[in-house]
């Protein structure tokens, strides 16, 4: 799969979560706040965070098998599958 798909899902999946409680807060911080303070919550939430997850995934990519293999060794339930996790 690649890079792009998986930081979309791992972005949107927070944001299904935690909507509703943002909704409700939503009208007083469109009074309260300047289309500043938008731009800087939306460059420094949202997108320092996907750049940095989509780099970090897209560098998969460029890593030999050997790493991929045994970063997804390590991820899984039983531990003992590749030494050193």
């Amino acid at each position: 799969m690649a890079a792009a798909p998986i930081v979309l899902v791992e972005q949107a999946l927070p944001l299904a979560v935690i909507a509703r409680p943002v909704w409700r807060g939503l009208a007083r911080a469109v009074a309260e706040s300047s289309i500043w303070d938008w731009g800087s919550l939306l460059l420094v939430g949202a997108g320092a965070s996907t750049l940095a997850t989509l780099l970090f995934t897209q560098a998969f990519t460029f890593g030999s098998p050997t790493t991929r293999y045994s970063l997804n060794s390590c991820s899984r339930s039983s531990r003992s599958a590749a030494p050193g996790c």
